[in-house]
């Protein structure tokens, strides 16, 4: 589940989806009846990790997400390029 809203997450960025969109989308895949909770979804500076706004604000921008399934927390990131 983590591994794949990255790669949606990516995707939708890179379709030219706002970042605060491909949150809002992947929140939704995090539900109780799937028994996850995402905890973060961020884009960030790869250099400094500051999140970032939009793609272009960054060096080599990185998703990182963090969430549960069950007590199980995972975290997991991607870079964009």
């Amino acid at each position: 589940m983590f591994y794949k809203s990255l790669l949606l997450a990516k995707q939708k960025l890179k379709e030219g989806y706002s970042v605060a969109d491909v949150k809002n989308e992947i929140d939704k895949a995090f539900t109780p009846e799937t028994k996850t909770a995402l905890e973060y979804l961020e884009l960030a500076d790869s250099i400094n990790l500051n999140t970032l706004d939009n793609v272009s604000d960054g060096n080599q921008p990185i998703l990182c997400i963090a969430g549960y399934i069950g007590e199980v927390r995972l975290i997991d990131n991607m870079y964009l390029d």
